[in-house]
């Protein structure tokens, strides 16, 4: 039966969509093959545009098995689309009588929104309230189906009417405060939660979810002072702990941050996420012990709930992705093949497909995929002075061969980038430079390289954002911006991250700390966190009046930066420890590196440290090679970014790259120059440095 699914799919690829139904036909007589026969039967009617007969199949399964989620989803859809809407609207009615569950009364909010008969919408909505308060519809969602987004300020209506008259009544400027933070008008929120609070200044959950709306807003002073009057009318609730940790994260507290989230977990111990959050504050506090103790813990009660909750994806999901945290790739691999034994959606499996592109040995050990980063050129329409990166001006530039780029034609490039994805499956590519987006034929060699691997671009946003959204995929591809204030306008800058989120891209901003420019961090942080988008700062390594930075930072510079991004710290410190080695000296001083002697002290000192460790057997074994490969615009790929005996693995485009098969030796124990290099049993240090979540999405596609 397995051939005969093979070949059902095969058939569906390759849009042979009649044949694919004849086999799915023969899976359905098998009753361990019926639910899925069904789904894609129902799915190839829809592509050959007969959408009665998909509908019925969809109708036929949810009958069989009223919790296929994904069956409601594309039944709805199909209806909406083809306007068929009668047979859907009078089955998931009668199902809604039966199950008065918020899957059947949003299917039906939809279906009325497609017919633009948004009063019974709204109704189903009311309905959905009145079986959960707390309920916060997915306007997002039901966007889908509507035409513009006048229906979905439509969707405040109904609440409008009821407060014009009732203007006393709190509890529904509460509600109506919760719908506009989830339009993001997180001003007007912010009016119905204090209108809200002046009524009802007694009701911890007021306060609760005006604190929510002002940490969106960056008030993060204001949101603390709503969750403590929270905790102080009600200091049972293991929630208002949990919120106000957040928001004592924000103000760098982590103390404080550790103790309230301690405290969650005494009052609630059967919530595994409050572990988890638990857990990744211990992480970045630098306390290990603590962090694997916690993670643990919250496995312990997931694998009591799924012990009653056995068909529960959610609950595996997590299982999986936190013993990814805790390097259990194995196990993880163990907890991924019960999941696929589950009942899962079209999108959960595909993600579960790229899981499985990696090459098997790779997909068990932290960071889970080859990562690559290819420094495609270092030209740059942009000059900062604060740039590590060789600049082809700079006379001694042509003396490294690997600084010239190869500029192969757009096909033999996306050809060796398929060559790494055939040998060693979908790996995350790092793109930098100099500027990518300045490189030849950059939109279309970007939608090349999506098909076979995720992007990770990092760029000055300086180029066409709408033509680059028309070339690529948002979820194969993400922009790590970097915010450079010599040449571009913070108002500039932002509009295009606007465009780009709009788009659904993975967004990420970062700034240099230099000196000269730390005065437009608070601004620059406040305006792009406001916009949802994580801000990173980099510490500046280099020479500035005269100075040797990071180590030349004062203590209230390093307060500041520290203030500003606490994931900046392990950065900081690392410099700071190497900072006092001859090799770092040479090699951050800008002003003298640009000469001969300079870079032959450099050479000297590493290949004395080589000569020395691997006499004396001194060494330390590194994955570097295995799980990362770093690549040079001429194409040379070595294990890492090491100046000299480093080990050489292979050419781009002459499709002859060859990774390690094991954790090498390497013998630069003390002016290893990477604070994130892969050191087996360190993954503390380096492990949140490399994943990211793209590493976590499938909770998303559950």
């Amino acid at each position: 039966m397995e051939e005969i699914l093979k070949e059902a799919y095969s058939c569906q690829a390759n849009r042979e969509y009649e044949k694919s139904i004849k086999l799915f036909a023969r899976l359905k007589e098998t009753a361990a093959y019926y639910e899925t026969a069904l789904f894609e039967t129902a799915k190839n009617y829809k592509m050959l545009n007969n959408p009665d007969k998909s509908v019925d199949c969809f109708i036929e399964l949810i009958k069989y098995n009223n919790n296929q989620k994904e069956a409601v989803k594309e039944l709805v859809q199909t209806a909406c689309l083809s306007m068929n809407y009668n047979k859907t609207e009078k089955f998931l009615k009668e199902l809604s009588e039966q199950n008065a569950g918020i899957l059947f009364y949003e299917s039906l909010a939809k279906i009325y929104f497609a017919k633009k008969d948004e009063k019974q919408a709204f109704k189903y909505i009311s309905m959905i309230r009145q079986t959960d308060n707390s309920y916060i519809p997915n306007l997002k969602e039901l966007k889908e189906f509507s035409e513009t987004d006048k229906n979905i300020q439509e969707s405040l209506a109904d609440l409008n009417l009821k407060i014009e008259s009732d203007k006393q009544n709190c509890n529904l400027y509460n509600e109506r405060g919760k719908i506009k933070r989830t339009l993001s008008d997180f001003s007007g929120a912010l009016e119905d939660f204090d209108k809200a609070v002046e009524l009802n200044g007694g009701s911890a959950v007021f306060h609760a979810e005006r604190g929510k709306v002002k940490s969106a807003l960056s008030d993060f002073n204001g949101a603390l002072e709503d969750f403590d009057k929270a905790v102080e009318l009600n200091g049972g609730d293991a929630v208002f702990y949990v919120e106000r940790a957040k928001v004592k994260k924000r103000l760098s507290d982590l103390n404080g941050a550790m103790s309230d989230l301690k405290e969650a977990v005494k009052l609630d111990n059967t919530k595994y996420w409050f572990y988890t959050e638990l857990a990744l504050l211990c992480r970045e506090s630098g306390a290990d012990e603590e962090y694997a103790v916690n993670l643990r813990k919250a496995l312990e009660i997931i694998d009591c709930q799924i012990s009653q909750e056995q068909e529960n994806v959610t609950l595996y999901i997590e299982k999986m992705i936190l013993q990814r945290y805790l390097c259990e790739g194995k196990k993880a691999m163990e907890t991924l093949q019960n999941i696929k034994k589950l009942k899962i959606s079209s999108e959960l499996r595909h993600c579960i497909e790229n899981i499985e592109k990696v090459e098997k040995t790779r997909r068990i050990t932290a960071p889970y995929r080859l990562i690559v980063t290819w420094t495609m050129h270092y030209e740059c329409n942009y000059k900062c002075a604060y740039c590590y990166a060789p600049r082809p001006e700079y006379v001694t530039f042509k003396n490294n061969p690997n600084n010239t780029a190869r500029y192969e034609k757009l096909e033999t490039i996306t050809d060796s980038w398929k060559s790494i994805y055939d040998k060693y499956g979908m790996a995350r590519v790092r793109i930098d430079g100099g500027e990518p987006s300045i490189y030849p034929s950059f939109h279309e060699l970007m939608s090349d390289m999506s098909k076979y691997h995720r992007l990770q671009i990092g760029t000055n946003l300086s180029f066409d954002v709408n033509k680059f959204c028309d070339f690529t995929d948002p979820d194969n591809v993400r922009i790590d911006a970097s915010l450079h204030c010599e040449f571009v306008s913070l108002e500039d800058f932002a509009r295009k991250l606007e465009i780009l989120q709009k788009k659904k891209y993975k967004l990420s901003v970062s700034y240099v700390a230099y000196p000269e420019f730390l005065k437009n961090i608070p601004e620059s942080k406040k305006v792009i966190e406001n916009m949802g988008i994580p801000f990173f700062i980099h510490p500046f390594s280099g020479c500035y009046n005269g100075k040797q930075y990071p180590a030349a930072y004062a203590e209230k510079e390093k307060n500041f930066i520290y203030d500003m991004d606490k994931k900046s710290e392990a950065e900081l410190d690392w410099r700071n420890q190497m900072a006092d080695t001859e090799f770092f000296h040479f090699e951050s001083d800008k002003e003298t590196a640009m000469s001969d002697e300079t870079g032959e002290k450099i050479r000297n000192i590493i290949s004395e440290e080589y000569i020395t460790n691997k006499k004396n057997g001194r060494f330390k074994k590194c994955e570097m090679g295995r799980m990362y490969a770093r690549m040079y615009p001429n194409g040379n790929t070595y294990r890492c970014c090491l100046f000299n005996e480093n080990t050489y693995l292979g050419n781009l485009f002459d499709k002859s790259v060859k990774l390690l098969e094991e954790p090498e030796k390497c013998y630069y124990v003390d002016s290893c120059r990477c604070w994130r290099c892969m050191v087996p049993n360190e993954e503390s240090r380096w492990f949140n440095t490399w994943v990211d979540d793209w590493e976590t999405e499938i909770l998303e596609k559950k």
